[in-house]
């Protein structure tokens, strides 16, 4: 795409304000305004005082006794002593020491690059100073009252303090990073405030740690406007934040009145009415309802009501998240940008399981549980004060529905992609089908693995290719203009949503002269079938490249005559497709196998990315990657059954 039509479609899908923003952020960059807009200097020490009337944590020690099984308080207590013994967990599954301190003190926050920091990804610099290990200590430290944990707390908060002042270092470039911190300080300030090690000196530490915190957020609010996504959101939660339980500092009431505004107007922006969210990311879709739920917890103490339109907005995502969450496995699709992104983990319940933020959501916004009887999911909810809501008559669950192309069987069920874009695109992704089988995640999304690594790994697991869709002359369905953005955004059309079969079409090869059209049904119980359609409507083009892709688990398999055999935890699962022209009839296609980037077959070279599956930032593990790609010039069908045969 040449420069002036990729400016032009970025003026038509961002608009002029957005630009006109993000333009103003880069000039200061350039030019070092930041500099004298945020000075480098020492934290003040002004006589703060914490707001008491707000009633996190709501949990009490008896009640986190009885919430925890025996195995769960176990592992609580083992993840605090590794935690006090500098090791910790990020992106809910990689080991790292805890290490927040980089030797870059008093250099100016704007001197860093977003991308890479200290020769790896930004990312994992700046997760551990996120300090969601420091919620794990304040639970351990509820449950056992053991002052090891609260000891720990303070000595790298006093270290992170020192290391690195208001303004300085890589923690202090992001408005985001800053108020995460400013949530989790909040929390743990309390719940530590009786020990011993609490003393007075460190407790006015943290509460201007706060002030400072809060004060470098309205600077660079304006490109958290331009991105108007994750970054705006939480930023104005963080000014609420810091405005209720620092009520005695001259701008407390400016940040609230300022953060209430802007946050309201997110959650009502960004959230569409069927409950999608605008970063189309499952990820990003909890950490929008983690800070929802956050908001709206700490508000009801101080009067606080929601508009109307919020709650209806977050009635509609917390049904769309519920809609994606697997009954058996709690685990969602890997939709969209996925990087590692929990805030405030207050459950037992690893990463991967999104049922806490869906029962406490649901107990939040609509007043009953979504999951009953499951008593592993009461910690979430009483921390936030919604475990002991009203329920209310569990019929107005039906009021709100998701929208989602979704079909479900017994054991069975998947979700077809369909997405109506109005601002940005995470993957492009139309079309992409997630199935899953007792409890087991049989097509895969790939993921995200790293934003930041060196090529292939800056963010190419958001391209077509790697997806459970179809790709027209090694295309992706949208215009890649950077790491992030996709423009000529594909569109979808929703043409059958029944409970019995789904199916849609989008426009994303339109230049190339095709439709794409999938239809999604039972043929029985354990026999799903997947239907594509390729209509070509530009006869002057000619023939196409076309590539049908699926990214399974890598399990053991067999592949003979077309047809691929997994042999699953739960049985098998076979394979088999025909591909058929109303014109030639049956035609005869290329198939290729790909683990981990490697060829199975020998064939040919894959793409490096391909026979990838990262379930979570900066991890990701051997997969197997089938492609069926031939060449074609006119109209064509190919159906795929999926059949389940159980133990």
């Amino acid at each position: 795409m040449n420069p002036l039509k990729k400016y032009y479609y970025l003026i038509r899908q961002l608009g002029i304000g957005r630009l006109s923003l993000n333009l103003i952020y880069r000039f200061f960059s350039f030019f070092n305004i930041w500099k004298i807009l945020t000075p480098v200097k020492p934290y003040p020490m002004l006589d703060l005082s914490f707001n008491r009337s707000i009633n996190i944590p709501f949990i009490s020690p008896e009640q986190i006794n009885q919430f925890l099984t025996e195995k769960e308080k176990d592992g609580l207590i083992n993840s605090a002593n590794r935690i006090s013994n500098n090791e910790i967990k990020i992106f809910g599954y990689l080991t790292l020491p805890l290490t927040l301190n980089y030797g870059t003190s008093y250099e100016h926050w704007s001197k860093f690059d977003k991308g890479q920091f200290a020769g790896q990804d930004i990312k994992f610099i700046w997760e551990p100073a996120r300090f969601g290990w420091a919620v794990i200590l304040a639970r351990a430290y509820l449950l056992t009252h053991n002052e090891i944990y609260c000891e720990k707390f303070w000595s790298i908060f006093e270290s992170f303090s020192a290391e690195n002042p208001p303004n300085s270092g890589p923690h202090w470039a992001s408005g985001q990073e800053i108020a995460i911190r400013i949530f989790v300080f909040s929390l743990v300030c309390k719940i530590f405030s009786g020990s011993p090690h609490s003393s007075a000196s460190r407790q006015r530490l943290l509460l201007n740690v706060i002030a400072a915190h809060t004060d470098r957020i309205p600077k660079t609010i304006f490109y958290a406007q331009s991105q108007d996504n994750n970054h705006l959101l939480v930023e104005a939660a963080g000014l609420i934040t810091a405005g209720l339980f620092l009520e005695n500092h001259t701008s407390s009431k400016k940040w609230l009145n300022t953060g209430w505004k802007l946050f309201h107007s997110a959650i009502q922006n960004q959230i569409d009415p069927d409950g999608t969210y605008t970063q189309h990311s499952t990820n990003y879709h909890r950490l929008m309802l983690q800070t929802a739920l956050w908001i709206f917890s700490i508000s009801q103490d101080k009067g606080l009501t929601f508009p109307e339109k919020s709650l209806s907005k977050l009635k509609a995502a917390t049904m769309w998240l519920s809609d994606l969450v697997d009954p058996v496995s709690g685990h969602c699709p890997n939709l969209g940008n996925n990087d590692g992104a929990y805030l405030l983990p207050l459950t037992c319940l690893d990463y991967y399981d999104f049922r806490p933020v869906v029962q406490t959501a649901f107990l939040a916004f609509f007043g009953f549980p979504f999951f009953s009887n499951d008593t592993s999911l009461d910690e979430m909810p009483a921390w936030f004060g919604f475990l002991d809501q009203v329920v209310s008559d569990p019929v107005s669950q039906t009021e709100t529905s998701s929208g989602l192309l979704k079909i479900s069987g017994d054991h069975i069920w998947a979700y077809l992609r369909a997405a109506k874009f109005s601002l940005r695109a995470a993957h492009a992704d139309q079309l992409h089908i997630d199935m899953w089988a007792y409890g087991h995640n049989i097509l895969l999304d790939a993921g995200t693995y790293s934003y930041n690594a060196p090529a292939p790994w800056d963010n190419r697991l958001s391209s077509t290719a790697i997806h459970n869709t179809i790709q027209v002359n090694d295309h992706d369905q949208m215009f890649r203009a950077g790491k992030y953005l996709w423009l000529k955004l594909a569109q979808a059309r929703v043409l059958l949503n029944s409970p019995g079969e789904i199916m849609a079409e989008h426009d994303g090869y339109q230049s190339e002269g095709w439709l794409h059209r999938r239809h999604v049904k039972f043929e029985s119980a354990n026999d799903l079938v997947v239907t594509d359609h390729l209509f070509k409507f530009h006869q002057q083009k000619k023939d196409a490249s076309i590539a049908i892709h699926w990214l399974f688990p890598d399990w053991p398999f067999s592949f003979t005559d077309t047809v691929l055999t997994l042999e699953a935890p739960f049985g098998k699962v076979v394979i088999s497709s025909i591909l058929s022209s109303p014109e030639t009839g049956y035609i005869s296609p290329e198939y290729e196998l790909t683990r981990g980037g490697e060829s199975i077959d020998c064939l040919k070279s894959p793409l490096p990315q391909d026979g990838w599956y990262s379930p979570a930032y900066g991890v990701k593990f051997p997969a197997l990657s089938f492609r069926i790609k031939f060449h074609y010039d006119a109209d064509i069908t190919f159906q795929t059954h999926f059949l389940f045969i159980n133990h």
